[in-house]
């Protein structure tokens, strides 16, 4: 039954005030007690706590149900289980696959509603997605529920597909090699692959194990599977000690699904302060360590200090008024220096929108910014390359985010930076290097600006950068890797399309355009299916 269309109210004589409720969830702590028995067409009875009472249903500014219909929509409402952490439910066959194959520790609350859409690998039917993956109910297909391949969709969306990763060598007694996928699983997750499904669950791991920083925040040893990335946490006990990544998050939220979109503003000042609201990938974060600068042309100084409250708000209380040629701007620090803990997770630093009038006593709006991390991709760091050259970071998933690649020299000087996109990716050719003043053979620090629209609205920039040395001839070659063993079918780009040789790109469905690929002036042949080549010159998004 559509939520929308029903409110019910729940009347309990002795035990509930009137519950008003616009979507099926159970009030907190009643969920596994309830036990409906359906009497007639309005009314069923409920065993709770060992006592009988009655419940009326009543449809709010609904027509009339005749008593089966009733009877389906109260089964339905006995079969979902509720989170009031994420407001969602889960039931029927999707709600079984989860409660029998690991439930929260495995796939993590539900995110969205159940709901039909078209995935990467062209199925389309009921979808519901989870903070750690995304089942689908093939049930019309005899398939009963299956799990996305988040792990291969993820490094995709990344612009580095699975099939052009480093590929493993056979031969240590303690791991599994794969042919498949050419690929070794060791410890520590050979054993919780074993031990919570194995290929059914997970599917054939599509990297080694590597040290990198992902989109959820976390630092360390990881390795990547059809469906899962796995993290290694040797700093907790088992069975902690290996722990699945945040991938329903990632991807829903990632360039391929819907943006976070922002929580409400913050209530209007009260009492005259410069306020406004602080969040971590979309949701209010309390604790966070501020400052209110006051600037004049040549310098600034700390005129307030404050910290946000749960709810993510601030509120500097007492500032003077500004002097004319003044401005003030809140500014938050990724450093212990000012109160904050050093997290990678987080932005290096956010400079919120200038204030440039202010009347002690007054209200102004200091503005409201997320703190989450842009993530930088490729060229690794202290990496030698060839112009034209394509730098590409991660895509933070927060409404009206834009982003600007910045070149310093190694003492910290800026020397340049692109004008803002939408776009995770930035072709930087000769041209760009001449308007930087940079030169070959010497090592730069690129990073990355996010602006919540422009940079007059506020601005900050990736916790980390990374040294790059750029040339104009050919760049030097790294040692080919060892040869890997032959996979066991003759096509290494399974799922790439044949139309685009150069790169990986799946076949639609779904229909892709340039914006949602890292890729750019690659070639093309026909009948090209996504149109990349609009102008049929052979070369896919050009630049």
């Amino acid at each position: 039954m559509p939520r929308a269309l029903l409110t019910l109210a729940l009347i309990v004589a002795g035990l509930f005030d009137v519950i008003p409720s616009a979507y099926p969830v159970q009030p907190a702590g009643l969920h596994a007690a309830i036990v409906p028995t359906v009497l007639d067409g309005d009314t069923v009875e409920v065993q709770l706590a060992e006592r009988t009472k009655r419940l009326r249903l009543i449809g709010m500014n609904t027509p009339q149900r005749n008593g089966d219909t009733e009877k389906a929509a109260v089964a339905q409402q006995a079969d979902q289980r509720c989170f009031q952490e994420t407001g969602q439910c889960i039931a029927g066959v999707i709600r079984a696959y989860w409660e029998q194959n690991g439930g929260l520790p495995v796939f993590g609350y539900p995110i969205t509603a159940l709901a039909s859409e078209t995935n990467a690998e062209g199925f389309t039917g009921p979808t519901q997605w989870f903070e750690r993956d995304r089942l689908e109910d093939h049930s019309v297909e005899g398939k009963g529920v299956l799990a996305g391949r988040l792990g291969a969709q993820k490094l995709m969306m990344q612009g580095r597909p699975w099939e052009m990763l480093p590929k493993g060598t056979p031969g240590r007694t303690d791991c599994v090699f794969f042919n498949e996928t050419g690929h070794s699983l060791c410890p520590p997750f050979r054993a919780y692959w074993e031990r919570n499904g194995g290929l059914a669950r997970f599917g054939y791991p599509i990297s080694e194990q590597v040290g990198e920083a992902n989109d959820s925040g976390f630092v360390g040893t990881m390795q990547w599977f059809e469906r899962r990335r796995m993290e290694a946490h040797p700093e907790l006990s088992p069975p902690y000690d290996v722990l699945l990544g945040l991938l329903g998050r990632e991807v829903r939220g990632g360039s391929m699904g819907a943006p976070v979109p922002p929580p409400p503003p913050p209530p209007p000042p009260a009492g005259g302060a410069i306020a406004g609201q602080v969040r971590f990938r979309g949701a209010p974060i309390g604790g966070v360590s501020l400052r209110l600068q006051r600037c004049v042309p040549d310098s600034c100084i700390t005129a307030l200090a404050t910290v946000t409250d749960s709810a993510g708000n601030y509120r500097f209380v007492g500032a003077p008024t500004l002097p004319p040629s003044n401005v003030y701007y809140v500014q938050y620090d990724n450093d212990p220096q000012y109160g904050n803990t050093d997290d990678p997770a987080r932005l290096v630093v956010w400079f919120s929108r200038d204030i440039t009038a202010y009347a002690a006593g007054g209200s102004a709006d200091g503005g409201s910014f997320d703190i989450a991390n842009v993530e930088l991709l490729t060229p690794p760091d202290e990496a030698t390359v060839s112009l034209p050259a394509t730098f590409t970071w991660s895509r933070r998933g927060i409404a009206n985010d834009r982003y600007a690649v910045g070149f310093a020299a190694p003492d910290g000087e800026e020397l340049c930076y692109s004008a803002l996109t939408e776009q995770t990716s930035l072709v930087v050719d000769n041209a760009f290097r001449l308007r930087c003043e940079m030169n070959v053979n010497r090592p730069y620090e690129w990073y990355v600006y996010v602006a919540n629209g422009d940079f007059t609205t506020g601005f900050g920039y990736s916790y980390y950068y990374r040294l790059v040395t750029l040339t104009t001839g050919q760049a030097p070659l790294p040692p080919p890797p060892p040869p890997a063993p032959p996979a066991p079918t003759a096509n290494p780009r399974v799922g790439c399309d044949a139309a685009y040789p150069t790169v990986c790109i799946p076949s639609p469905p779904p229909d892709l355009n340039c914006p949602q690929i890292p890729f750019r002036n690659f070639r093309v042949l026909p009948p090209d299916p996504h149109n990349f080549d609009g102008n049929n010159d052979g070369v896919g998004c050009e630049t």
